[in-house]
């Protein structure tokens, strides 16, 4: 991997030796009309003419500023993860401490820990730029590893762009067996012509993860002792030596779109969306565990392998001016097979056919902005039918409010309807409701007031995952669909202060669930808290951030992570939470390139050794990691 980053490093540099910041300014109409930017003299870089949008056209342009939003997502999932708890080791889970509602109704795989880590479609990213960027992204773990992600974009011409990307992960980690390793490439490619647009992207992650099931009861109770021998965190025992699990995911995905007649603001459009998408996991150990269980008789250890096949195709309309400013018309079917893998062949479990159709509207009516999301299935039991209805009003670009309103069924996961494990108590074949959610929405961002997320959710069907609760040592899954209705409500509010160089931003979460068991756990309270001070320095040339990160949540049930099945379990014997953790960091932006150290859990040797993850996993200790993240341009 050093040697890759090396090479990629070398390469791209050779496009950044061109960058000069002292060139005059281009001409409008040669960005307008680009040539070779690389030999033109009259070059300067302008982040207008690098955009980005996903498969819904959302447009995203390049943040080249040093802003608090950059530190929050300086990590594994270059997401804002104030809503997640990390695990020990970079990337091996993430423990959810609020309800997110799923976005999707097609039934998946499985191994919902998985989700989280994902690139998902929406997150990738096509370009349409005026010139070649690259972007190199690089972070440090706690042992023996790094986390790199290499980016490059350019156009062929001003109707053809693409763009590849590479990110990969690899971490030791402090604890026996809690190795991560992961790799996630993508590449894109976006034409647009006058009668013709295709968008196309291959997206292929994988992540491999050496499974410990947590620590054992003697271990845990060797670290909350605070005895100083077991501050080298290898020496407590694990759950399990042997384990892994392998996750793989690949989607080739193309979009072609036909222009029929696009004059004087009339336009109508056919498109047609090819989609497929393969999906496997394989959990192994090599002696059975008496978490488990024994093995089916004659085995001598332990493959479980499953795979999901999923092939989409969609045929729409687009037409303008109906009433509607945009209507999107679609016809949807799916075609989905479920293998299990034994001795390196693919075995078909069963096979599904579903088909829908979709009906996707915008419309603009007195200075609101109005869109509609529906899908309807034809047939398939096991396909969600989804709405969403939307109505926003915008004053300014910090005033503005949204009010949705959503319906949505989701499939839990194949896995949880037919799954036969190695261990000879782990077996189940059944069929399962779709989970329903039916969830108001209300956003509203105020100059003065800062942003304000009110959602209000009723879930019905609620899949869930526990264990024998009688005793903590048996990890055997349970599957369970709440019959009665879950209530949730959450409000999340988001304000900074600004005192001259210095500012503190604060977010905070406060939940309330109303159920008759303690089904779905999650904190009541959350906070975060970050006081920083910023400068411009050597004749501006040099912008610093230095400051102290705070975070707390409020004690309460949370569910352990599962390895067999890549999932969490409830439990109701250990509360884990109330612990603070302090992060200091200095952040610093040079010309296009940001460096970032940072200080985690600097207070955990003075706490007390009460910080978990999971109820048997424990929290992070004290380290300092850096990286950077620097923007090549020609």
């Amino acid at each position: 991997m050093k040697k890759q980053l090396t090479i990629l490093f070398l390469v791209f540099s050779i496009f950044s030796f061109s960058q000069d910041d002292t060139t005059i300014n281009l001409e409008q109409n040669l960005i307008d009309n680009p040539v070779d930017t690389v030999k033109s003299k009259y070059f300067k870089f302008d982040t207008s003419k690098l955009q980005f949008f996903n498969e819904e056209n959302d447009t995203i342009i390049l943040d080249t500023t040093l802003s608090i939003k950059n530190h929050y997502s300086f990590n594994f999932l270059k997401k804002d993860d104030f809503h997640l708890l990390k695990a020990n080791n970079v990337g091996r889970f993430y423990n959810k401490l609020t309800y997110e509602i799923p976005n999707d109704n097609i039934p998946k795989l499985g191994y919902s820990a998985n989700d989280v880590m994902l690139i998902n479609r929406e997150d990738v990213l096509f370009s349409k730029v005026a010139y070649p960027l690259t972007e190199l992204f690089f972070k440090s773990v706690y042992s023996q590893g790094q986390l790199t992600d290499a980016y490059f974009t350019s156009n062929l011409n001003q109707d053809l762009n693409f763009s590849i990307g590479f990110k990969a992960l690899r971490s030791l980690g402090n604890y026996q067996n809690s190795l991560f390793g992961s790799k996630q490439f993508r590449t894109t490619l976006n034409f647009n012509g006058e009668k013709i647009s295709t968008r196309f992207f291959y997206l292929s992650q994988s992540f491999e993860r050496n499974e410990n099931g947590g620590l054992t009861s003697s271990s845990i109770e060797n670290f909350e002792s605070e005895d100083p021998i077991f501050d080298e965190r290898s020496k407590l025992n694990v759950k399990f030596e042997d384990a892994k699990n392998n996750y793989q995911q690949r989607i080739f995905y193309l979009k072609n779109n036909f222009s029929l007649i696009n004059k004087n603001n009339n336009s109508f459009e056919i498109y047609h969306v090819f989609d497929f998408e393969t999906t496997n996991n394989r959990y192994s150990q090599d002696n059975a565990s008496f978490y488990y269980g024994n093995l089916i008789s004659g085995n001598n250890n332990l493959i479980d392998h499953y795979k999901l096949r999923t092939l989409s195709n969609r045929f729409g309309l687009t037409k303008d001016n109906l009433f509607f400013d945009r209507l999107h018309l679609q016809l949807n079917n799916y075609n989905l097979n479920y293998f299990k893998v034994e001795s390196g062949m693919d075995n078909k479990v069963f096979s599904k056919n579903f088909s829908s159709f979709s009906i996707k509207a915008f419309k603009n009516l007195y200075n609101f902005d109005l869109s509609i999301d529906l899908e309807q299935k034809i047939n398939g039991d096991q396909l969600g039918n989804n709405f969403i209805a939307k109505l926003k009003r915008e004053f300014s670009k910090n005033n503005w409010f949204t009010i949705s309103l959503s319906l949505t069924q989701k499939h839990p996961g194949f896995i949880y309807e037919n799954f036969i494990s190695g261990y000879d108590k782990i077996n189940w074949t059944q069929s399962l409701k779709l989970v329903e959610n039916k969830s108001i929405n209300l956003q509203i961002s105020n100059s003065v007031f800062g942003n304000i997320n009110f959602n209000h959710s009723i879930i019905d069907n609620f899949f869930y995952v526990s264990t024998d609760q009688d005793s903590q040592e048996i990890m055997a899954p349970i599957l369970n669909q709440y019959e009665g209705k879950i209530k949730y409500s959450s409000l999340k509010l988001e304000k900074s202060f600004d005192f001259g160089k210095w500012t503190l931003d604060n977010s905070i979460i406060y939940q309330i669930i109303n159920q008759n068991e303690d089904i779905l756990n999650l904190p009541k309270f959350m906070s975060r808290n970050t006081l920083f001070f910023s400068e411009r320095i050597f004749r501006n040339t040099l912008a610093i951030q230095t400051g102290l990160n705070f975070k707390i949540f409020s004690k309460y049930f949370a569910n352990e992570y599962n390895p067999l099945i890549s999932d969490f379990h409830i439990q109701n014997q250990k509360k884990i939470g109330s612990f603070p953790l302090f992060d200091f960091f200095f952040n610093a932006k040079i010309r296009q390139t940001k460096i970032f150290i940072i200080a985690e859990h600097i207070n955990s040797s003075f706490t007390g050794n009460n910080f978990y993850s999971t109820p048997e996993s424990v929290y992070r200790d004290f380290g300092v990691r850096f990286g950077f993240k620097w923007n090549l341009f020609n």
